[in-house]
């Protein structure tokens, strides 16, 4: 699985977000993308996915340019977690993962099909993974904040693809169900998948990912860790003072003093 992106550029209400990038996304990666709110790092998750053209430049899934597959192919390949979910129907906990399998069970004529054991396997299994089974009756509309986004979660990995792209996934979750997520997709990267994640926190990428995209009104930097996480480039990226610590062997970057 490649995803290449060749001189991408980014506008959104008359302002360009990012110009020019071009960069190469392989099996068993994790890139994370960093930058300030309204930097355009959901409008870039989006575009990657496929929920948006892009202003210019292209975007090629294995060598095919992106807007050429088709949606029940590209739906195999890659998953997407938005950054907020809004339910408008009741529906059960199991039901609503169960939208994920849609794309293995459709018929092409008549748009509906039904559920294989595959399917009902791959869904028990995402119910699992997040703790989800004793909520599985439940009403969506009944959840928390926390308990609705490890439905979201749940949803992408019983999606089961090669590539997942995740608009902030950690957010309404506490400390330590965030640290379990990122370590799944951290385990999801060394089988040989692909995980492109915004975050807000720098320490997630310092942690779990292998490549950064620092999205700046002035630069964008895209690279591996070393190339491009910096306590130099992210006090840049922040507009504040960053500093380094190391405890364990491992960096951690901290807000440094202001003035």
């Amino acid at each position: 699985m490649v995803l290449e992106l060749d001189r991408l550029s980014l506008i959104a209400r008359g302002a360009t977000l990012l110009s020019d990038l071009s960069a190469s996304v392989k099996a068993g990666e994790f890139w994370c993308i960093l930058g300030r709110n309204g930097a355009g790092k959901t409008t870039l998750i989006k575009t990657l996915a496929g929920l948006r053209e892009a202003d210019r430049g292209d975007i090629r899934l294995d060598g095919r340019r992106l807007a050429k597959w088709p949606l029940i192919a590209l739906a195999k390949r890659r998953a997407y977690l938005a950054q907020q979910v809004v339910d408008h129907f009741p529906a059960t906990v199991r039901d609503t993962v169960m939208t994920a399998r849609y794309p293995y069970h459709m018929h092409l004529a008549s748009g509906f099909g039904l559920e294989s054991q595959t399917d009902r396997d791959a869904v028990e299994r995402a119910l699992g993974q997040f703790d989800l089974g004793p909520l599985a009756q439940r009403d969506v509309l009944t959840l928390s904040g926390g308990e609705r986004r490890r439905v979201s979660l749940a949803t992408v990995f019983a999606q089961d693809t090669a590539l997942l792209f995740l608009d902030e996934p950690s957010a309404h979750l506490d400390l330590d169900i965030e640290q379990r997520v990122f370590a799944m997709l951290a385990s999801e990267v060394r089988s040989g998948k692909t995980v492109v994640a915004s975050v807000h926190d720098p320490n997630l990428a310092q942690r779990y990912a292998t490549h950064a995209i620092l999205l700046g009104a002035k630069n964008v930097r895209a690279g591996t860790l070393d190339e491009v996480l910096s306590t130099r480039n992210l006090a840049e990226l922040f507009s504040h003072p960053v500093e380094e610590l190391v405890l364990n062997g491992r960096r951690w970057f901290v807000p440094g003093p202001s003035g």
